[in-house]
């Protein structure tokens, strides 16, 4: 997400010197760097669960509390996606 948003910003960059006045690259900056920040938000809320419970259950069963929550966490990354 950083690369894509580092992308925009030296395109808006590089195209701010042959416009004229004021330009819509500084607003579109700002929509592509609020949608990664979106996006890694949907990522960083649904992975930690899951991955905690992967590493609980490596050695032991895991309690059914925890798998109901990591089995409603898979699909909600995919919910929170389409919510971007």
């Amino acid at each position: 997400m950083l690369k894509v948003y580092l992308k925009v910003r030296a395109s808006a960059f590089a195209s701010s010197k042959w416009s004229f006045g004021v330009t819509k690259a500084g607003k579109l900056q700002k929509e592509v760097f609020w949608q990664c920040l979106s996006y890694m938000m949907a990522f960083y809320i649904s992975w930690p669960i899951l991955f905690s419970v992967y590493l609980a259950s490596v050695d032991q069963n895991v309690p059914f509390g925890l798998a109901l929550t990591a089995a409603l966490c898979a699909p909600l990354q995919g919910f929170s996606n389409f919510l971007v």
